[in-house]
This record gives structure tokens, sequence and C-alpha cells, in this order.
């Protein structure tokens, strides 16, 4: 018998608590699906079963609570947007890895771009802003664009297993499992979103991908770095957010 989900944020939270006790704690899935069950108490409306997950999951998602491991870590303030780069990054070098935003405020969106690309999806930042329904003048929160980032994978990829969801993470562990084979991690530092390129523990610094670069409108975006302690700070202060692909075939 499949178990049953909620078709709120539930089903994103439950969706990434499985994949990540399948990935990093090498569980089954029965075991991963009864651990996260039990960590949640088992208190769910009736909806969609388990197997319909994978496509679910960070669909009309409003309240995403991200665990990872044994860690439950509460949602992030929903409502932080990303615009404008007022902080200094390391080591920065022109790079063609990420757009440079083209609006003051379309930072999500060309982030979105790479996001896209991982999934094998090419599209210009303003065709994912008209997507967000946004002219780059206005702030974007994560949740707003979580929807219109599905909606992308629907239109273009309908047989994907692929689905974006957003939440909080603050552990640099956590998010390098999202990181693994050249994928990509949006983040949210200081009202600011960023591409998480690589997190290298033995350096203690993480590889940014910075859609503001040389200034927005420029065409010039920076590769640069951050120390763990500045990224955990800046991140810190926009709810330590991040939005990640998350595969739902791995939970089927």
């Amino acid at each position: 018998m499949d178990a049953v989900v909620s078709t709120d944020g539930t089903a994103a939270d439950l969706a990434i608590g499985v994949a990540w006790d399948m990935a990093v704690h090498k569980q089954s899935p029965s075991e991963a699906l009864f651990g996260n069950l039990i960590s949640f108490g088992i208190g769910f409306g009736i909806g969609r079963g388990i197997s319909g997950i994978g496509r679910l999951a960070g669909r009309n998602a409003d309240n995403v609570n991200v665990r990872g491991g044994n860690t439950r870590i509460e949602n992030t303030n929903q409502n932080i947007g990303a615009g404008s780069r007022n902080w200094k990054l390391d080591d920065a070098q022109p790079t063609d890895k990420i757009p440079n935003q083209a609006h003051i405020n379309s930072c999500a969106s060309a982030c979105s771009v790479v996001l896209l690309r991982d999934q094998g999806i090419h599209l210009l930042e303003e065709d994912v802003m008209k997507y967000v329904d946004t002219d780059g003048s206005d702030m974007v929160t994560f949740r707003r664009l979580q929807n219109p980032l599905n909606k992308i994978m629907d239109d273009l990829l309908p047989n994907s297993s692929i689905s974006f969801v957003r939440g909080a993470f603050d552990d640099l562990r956590q998010i390098s499992y999202f990181t693994d084979n050249n994928r990509h991690v949006m983040a949210n530092l200081q009202q600011h979103a960023i591409i998480i390129e690589n997190i290298d523990f033995e350096r203690g610094i993480i590889t940014i991908l910075d859609p503001w670069g040389n200034g927005y409108g420029t065409g010039i975006a920076f590769e640069g770095t951050l120390s763990f302690e500045k990224f955990n700070e800046l991140h810190r202060r926009s709810g330590s957010e991040i939005l990640v692909p998350l595969d739902g075939s791995k939970i089927k």
C-alpha cells in the first residue's frame, strides 16, 4: 500500500529527507521512507501516493522544512528577496559560466539559467524572467521563483523526475551533497542570489558564480571565492536559504 502525503510543503520536506537518507546514509527506499515518516509524526493528510512524489516535490510547497540525515532545519523566512550584491567577492575573475544579470534585481533569474542548464535546458535570463513575471526591478524571493522553474521543467522536460525545491540548510556538508557530479545550488547571500560551484573542505573556501559581477548590465559576471566564515555570515542573513533540483526517481 502506498504511503500518502499532503500536497503542501510537507511533500517537499519528505522528499528531500528520503533522498538524503538514501544517498548519504545508504538506506533502502523503505528504510528511508519509514524513518522520515516517523520523524515527521506520520501526520499527513490524504493526498497522492509516494510513488508520485518526484513530480509533486516542490509543487505549491509553501512551508518547506529541509531535513538532512538526523537534522531537521526549520524553514527560512520566505519573504527575503534577492537583488544586487553589496558584499565583496574574493579572487573575482570574469566568467562565462553564468550570465551577468541584466537588471538590478534579476540575479535569481540569471542564476536559474545555470540550474536549468544542468538539466539540459538552455534558456536566456529574459526567458526565465517571463516565467517569473518580472521586469527585473522587483526583488524575487526563492518562494516566488520555485514554481516558475518547475513550470519550465513541465513545459520543456515533461518526463523529467526533477523538481526544484527551496528550503533552509546551514550545514555546508549537507549543501555539498547537492553539488556532487558538477551540479549547482542557488543560495541567497544577504539578499543576493548566487550559484555555489564548489565547496572545498580542505581549504575552507566556497567557489561562487556571481551574476552581479562588474555591475548589472555590464556583460561581465564573476567567479570568485568566499571563506566558510564569510559565506555562513551572509547566508544566515537571508535565512540560510537555498534552491536545489531534487530527483524524485530516487524515491519511487
